[in-house]
Order: C-alpha cells, then structure tokens, then sequence
C-alpha cells in the first residue's frame, strides 16, 4: 500500500511532565494510563529534511539502515531473546565500535493507545494491562542513577565496567511500516538538564502476563528522567519509517566531554494517521568500551 507523502514539519500534541507530578509510575497498568500531563502543541520536525546531522553524538539519536531477519510480533519471545538479540549485538557494535553490548529488555508494542486505554476500563490502578501501545510522554528510559541501577542489576562485575566508557542505547524500528503513532525524539542539545525530573518506574507485574512482566526482569525498577516543558525545544522523527530503517538512541553515556549523553522521547499522533495499528520493537542494551576512559 502507498504512503502518504508528508509534510516536512507536522504538528503533534507531547505530554510533559507536570507541575508537582507523582516521582513514582507503574507501567502497564490500568492506573499508568490515567496519568495527567503537561500537554503542549509542538512542531515536530522530520529528520529526513534535516539541514543538519543527526547523530549519536551530536543530539543523541541517528536514523541507521539495518536488514533485520524479520519477526512476528504474535511470536516466540525467545526468537527475540536469541535471533534479535544476537543482531542487535553485532549491529551496535558496528556501529558504535563498541566492545560488548549486553541486551537487557525488549518490548514489542502492536496495539494504539487507545485500545490499551480501553482494556483498563473497569481495572483498579495497580492492575497488569494484557496490551502495550505507544508510550506518549516525554521522558527517558533512565536517569543517571537510574542507569546505575540498570548496570548493577543487569552487568556482571559492575564496579569494574564502571572504570571504561559504558552507556545505555535503545534499538527502536517499525516491524511493518510506521503510518501512524511515530517516536519522536528531543534533540538532546535543546534541554537542559533542570527540565529533567527523576520518576520511580516500579514493575509490581515483573513475570505476570501483562505486557510489561517481561519488560524489565533484572530488578523491581529504576529512575527514569521524565521532561518538563521548555522554550527552544527541537522534536524530531522519521516519516513513514521502514522496517529496514532503525532508531538508535542513547538513555545514558558515561562519556561527559560534550557529547550528548540522553535523549528524551515520546510517542506522538497527528492528523496525518493512517493505516494499521504501529507495530514496533525495541530492545534496550548495555554497551561498554572496554579500556576508554569512563569521562
């Protein structure tokens, strides 16, 4: 089926977090998507007419051609745990010239927002949801000491990664083709650090059968870093991304010589949706530079 040609800036509605916010969340559950925000009208920006380049290093995403072997969002998670994560692996370390990547989470999403609202309807609030959606919010994954919490958990001997370079990098793609519900992301050189607030993301549903249990299976949750809303804010995303095309963004970089170190994201709609429900991927990693410097 044909895409629709977009225009280079569209419009999209991001929640922010918002003025003395709850500092604790439980994703996938009924209670999760009640949440009030701090909703803002903002320009998104497509990275296909970017004027500039967008790199790991310089606003803490990139756009990067891949061919993965393909997979069924209804399938085995272990084909994830053993063919996605073992591409992933090899994939990121080409890319970033990496020593070791550990892939510590994954989470396929195929249902809108509305209908995981919808399956909550009738739930209490700490009640597991059986779909994921698009997350709509602007946050990162892990705070600082939330990335900590993540390397601690998840690395074998921590302590000594932590004397090199590590850092913590989502690999997100589209399973078919992205027409509605995009990942934006927040060019890490247009926030500042006070508009960064720590939130708790507890997981009381870590191996039930909603869809978050197996979400994170390392620890019972970690700091995020969620977004207040600011001036000079520059959105970014990929229209009518293909499976072959692949966002890699950073949560976390111990490396603090300028480059940028955190991306903050949300899932957004505009009026230019269609088509099926987004099917996507994510796998979230641990990546280490044995022998460079840490800072």
């Amino acid at each position: 089926m044909a895409t629709m040609t977009l225009p280079p800036i569209v419009e999209a509605r991001i929640n922010y977090f918002p003025p003395d916010g709850p500092r604790i969340f439980y994703p996938g559950t009924a209670g999760y998507q009640r949440r009030v925000f701090d909703t803002q009208t903002i320009q998104v920006n497509d990275t296909r007419e970017a004027q500039e380049d967008l790199t790991l290093d310089k606003c803490g995403f990139q756009v990067v051609h891949n061919d993965w072997t393909p997979i069924d969002p209804d399938g085995d998670p272990e084909h994830i745990r053993k063919v996605v994560y073992s591409e992933t692996i090899d994939f990121l370390k080409k890319l970033t010239g990496a020593t070791e990547v550990i892939p510590f989470s994954n989470l396929v999403r195929k249902d809108t927002a509305e209908q995981v609202s919808q399956s909550g309807e009738g739930l209490n609030d700490s009640d597991p949801l059986p779909a994921a959606g698009p997350t709509r919010f602007a946050h990162c994954d892990n705070s600082t000491k939330g990335a900590l919490t993540v390397l601690e958990a998840v690395a074998p001997d921590a302590e000594r990664r932590m004397k090199s370079r590590w850092a913590i990098m989502n690999v997100w793609r589209g399973i078919r083709t992205v027409t509605r519900d995009p990942l934006g992301m927040l060019h890490a050189q247009s926030v500042t650090d006070s508009e960064l607030i720590g939130v708790f993301s507890a997981f009381p549903q870590k191996g039930s059968k909603g869809a978050f249990g197996g979400a994170y299976e390392a620890g019972e949750g970690f700091e995020t870093a969620q977004v207040k809303a600011g001036q000079g804010h520059r959105w970014y995303y990929c229209s009518n991304m293909q499976p072959h095309e692949t966002l890699v963004f950073k949560q976390y970089d111990s490396k603090l010589d300028g480059r940028a170190t955190r991306t903050p994201h949300s899932a957004f709609q505009t009026k230019h949706d269609s088509g099926l429900p987004r099917q996507s991927i994510e796998v979230r990693n641990l990546v280490f530079w044995d022998g460079e410097s840490p800072e």
